[in-house]
Protein backbone atom coordinates (compact mmCIF):
# COMPACT_ATOMS: atom_id res chain seq x y z
CA UNK A 1 0.00 0.00 0.00
CA UNK A 2 0.89 3.61 -0.40
CA UNK A 3 0.46 6.26 2.27
CA UNK A 4 -0.14 9.92 1.53
CA UNK A 5 0.26 13.04 3.62
CA UNK A 6 -1.69 16.23 3.06
CA UNK A 7 0.24 19.46 2.47
CA UNK A 8 -0.81 22.95 1.45
CA UNK A 9 0.94 24.67 -1.43
CA UNK A 10 0.98 28.41 -0.76
CA UNK A 11 -0.82 30.69 -3.21
CA UNK A 12 1.44 31.65 -6.10
CA UNK A 13 3.82 28.68 -5.72
CA UNK A 14 4.10 26.04 -8.42
CA UNK A 15 2.78 22.61 -7.43
CA UNK A 16 5.48 19.89 -7.88
CA UNK A 17 4.46 17.22 -10.40
CA UNK A 18 4.64 14.55 -7.67
CA UNK A 19 1.72 16.19 -5.83
CA UNK A 20 -1.94 15.39 -6.40
CA UNK A 21 -4.63 17.99 -5.65
CA UNK A 22 -7.01 16.67 -3.00
CA UNK A 23 -9.59 19.47 -3.16
CA UNK A 24 -10.15 22.93 -4.61
CA UNK A 25 -7.88 25.76 -3.39
CA UNK A 26 -8.99 27.51 -0.20
CA UNK A 27 -11.21 30.46 -1.25
CA UNK A 28 -9.77 32.74 1.47
CA UNK A 29 -6.02 31.96 1.49
CA UNK A 30 -5.67 30.54 -2.01
CA UNK A 31 -3.62 27.60 -0.65
CA UNK A 32 -3.91 24.40 -2.71
CA UNK A 33 -4.31 21.23 -0.58
CA UNK A 34 -2.38 18.33 -2.12
CA UNK A 35 -1.48 14.71 -1.39
CA UNK A 36 2.20 13.71 -1.33
CA UNK A 37 3.22 10.06 -1.31
CA UNK A 38 4.85 9.19 2.02
CA UNK A 39 7.24 6.31 1.83
CA UNK A 40 10.65 7.64 2.74
CA UNK A 41 11.10 9.87 5.75
CA UNK A 42 14.32 11.03 7.37
CA UNK A 43 13.06 12.05 10.80
CA UNK A 44 16.41 13.47 11.99
CA UNK A 45 16.68 15.95 9.09
CA UNK A 46 12.94 16.30 8.42
CA UNK A 47 13.37 15.11 4.82
CA UNK A 48 10.65 13.32 2.94
CA UNK A 49 11.83 11.32 -0.09
CA UNK A 50 9.93 10.27 -3.17
CA UNK A 51 11.08 8.03 -6.02
CA UNK A 52 9.02 8.16 -9.17
CA UNK A 53 10.03 7.27 -12.75
CA UNK A 54 13.74 7.06 -11.90
CA UNK A 55 13.80 10.44 -10.13
CA UNK A 56 14.61 10.95 -6.46
CA UNK A 57 13.01 14.02 -4.93
CA UNK A 58 13.84 15.25 -1.42
CA UNK A 59 11.34 17.50 0.36
CA UNK A 60 12.98 19.54 3.13
CA UNK A 61 10.07 20.02 5.52
CA UNK A 62 11.97 22.40 7.86
CA UNK A 63 12.90 24.85 5.11
CA UNK A 64 9.99 24.22 2.72
CA UNK A 65 12.40 23.34 -0.10
CA UNK A 66 12.52 20.67 -2.81
CA UNK A 67 15.70 19.15 -4.26
CA UNK A 68 16.46 16.53 -6.88
CA UNK A 69 18.98 13.84 -5.83
CA UNK A 70 21.37 12.66 -8.56
CA UNK A 71 21.40 8.91 -9.18
CA UNK A 72 23.08 6.67 -11.75
CA UNK A 73 23.00 2.95 -12.57
CA UNK A 74 19.23 2.68 -12.11
CA UNK A 75 18.24 -1.01 -11.87
CA UNK A 76 14.77 -0.26 -13.29
CA UNK A 77 11.65 1.87 -12.88
CA UNK A 78 10.56 0.27 -9.60
CA UNK A 79 7.93 1.16 -7.03
CA UNK A 80 9.00 -0.16 -3.61
CA UNK A 81 11.42 1.80 -1.45
CA UNK A 82 12.18 2.78 2.11
CA UNK A 83 14.64 4.97 3.99
CA UNK A 84 17.42 3.19 5.88
CA UNK A 85 18.12 5.74 8.60
CA UNK A 86 20.71 3.42 10.17
CA UNK A 87 23.01 3.87 7.15
CA UNK A 88 21.50 7.08 5.68
CA UNK A 89 20.58 5.48 2.37
CA UNK A 90 17.57 4.69 0.21
CA UNK A 91 16.59 1.05 -0.36
CA UNK A 92 14.77 0.27 -3.62
CA UNK A 93 13.27 -2.81 -5.28
CA UNK A 94 10.75 -3.78 -7.94
CA UNK A 95 8.25 -5.21 -5.47
CA UNK A 96 7.75 -8.13 -3.16
CA UNK A 97 10.73 -10.47 -3.02
CA UNK A 98 12.70 -8.99 -5.92
CA UNK A 99 16.40 -8.00 -5.88
CA UNK A 100 17.25 -5.08 -3.56
CA UNK A 101 19.39 -2.02 -4.32
CA UNK A 102 20.75 0.89 -2.25
CA UNK A 103 22.05 4.41 -2.81
CA UNK A 104 23.37 7.00 -0.31
CA UNK A 105 20.68 9.56 0.60
CA UNK A 106 22.97 12.23 -0.86
CA UNK A 107 22.98 10.51 -4.28
CA UNK A 108 25.41 8.41 -6.27
CA UNK A 109 25.14 5.04 -7.96
CA UNK A 110 22.65 2.27 -7.15
CA UNK A 111 24.32 -0.96 -5.95
CA UNK A 112 22.81 -4.42 -5.45
CA UNK A 113 22.60 -5.41 -1.75
CA UNK A 114 20.25 -8.40 -1.79
CA UNK A 115 19.20 -11.24 -4.08
CA UNK A 116 15.64 -11.86 -5.18
CA UNK A 117 13.36 -12.93 -7.99
CA UNK A 118 10.18 -11.68 -9.69
CA UNK A 119 7.31 -11.81 -7.20
CA UNK A 120 3.73 -11.92 -8.46
CA UNK A 121 2.24 -12.58 -5.02
CA UNK A 122 2.95 -9.31 -3.20
CA UNK A 123 1.36 -6.51 -5.22
CA UNK A 124 0.36 -3.55 -3.05
CA UNK A 125 2.49 -4.61 -0.08
CA UNK A 126 3.83 -2.00 2.36
CA UNK A 127 7.58 -1.51 2.75
CA UNK A 128 9.51 -0.61 5.90
CA UNK A 129 12.98 -0.40 7.46
CA UNK A 130 13.66 -2.58 10.51
CA UNK A 131 16.30 -0.89 12.72
CA UNK A 132 16.74 -4.02 14.85
CA UNK A 133 17.61 -6.45 12.04
CA UNK A 134 18.93 -3.62 9.82
CA UNK A 135 16.92 -4.99 6.88
CA UNK A 136 14.32 -3.68 4.48
CA UNK A 137 11.06 -5.54 4.56
CA UNK A 138 7.45 -5.60 3.46
CA UNK A 139 4.17 -6.89 4.79
CA UNK A 140 0.91 -7.88 3.17
CA UNK A 141 0.19 -7.84 -0.51
CA UNK A 142 -2.03 -9.49 -3.08
CA UNK A 143 -1.42 -12.12 -5.74
CA UNK A 144 -2.99 -15.14 -7.39
CA UNK A 145 -6.46 -14.04 -6.15
CA UNK A 146 -5.40 -14.00 -2.48
CA UNK A 147 -4.66 -11.32 0.10
CA UNK A 148 -1.41 -12.01 1.95
CA UNK A 149 -0.70 -11.40 5.63
CA UNK A 150 2.94 -12.35 5.51
CA UNK A 151 6.05 -10.39 6.51
CA UNK A 152 9.33 -10.69 4.61
CA UNK A 153 12.73 -9.12 5.18
CA UNK A 154 15.62 -8.89 2.76
CA UNK A 155 18.88 -10.76 3.36
CA UNK A 156 22.01 -11.09 1.22
CA UNK A 157 20.87 -14.42 -0.23
CA UNK A 158 17.17 -13.58 -0.64
CA UNK A 159 14.04 -12.82 1.36
CA UNK A 160 13.15 -14.43 4.70
CA UNK A 161 9.52 -15.05 5.74
CA UNK A 162 9.36 -13.78 9.33
CA UNK A 163 5.97 -15.33 10.03
CA UNK A 164 7.40 -18.80 9.45
CA UNK A 165 10.31 -17.98 11.80
CA UNK A 166 7.89 -16.85 14.50
CA UNK A 167 5.80 -20.05 14.20
CA UNK A 168 8.70 -22.51 14.26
Amino acid sequence: GVFYKRYDIKKGRKMPEECMPCQEPDPITGHQPVWVEVALFDKANQYLYSIIHQRIIRYDLKNNAVASINATNWPGDFTEFTFDYTNNRLIYWKGGRDSVYAIPATGGSWVAIGAGAIDRESYGSSSYWNPVTKQAGFYGGYGYNQMKSWIFESALNGWVNLILLLIS
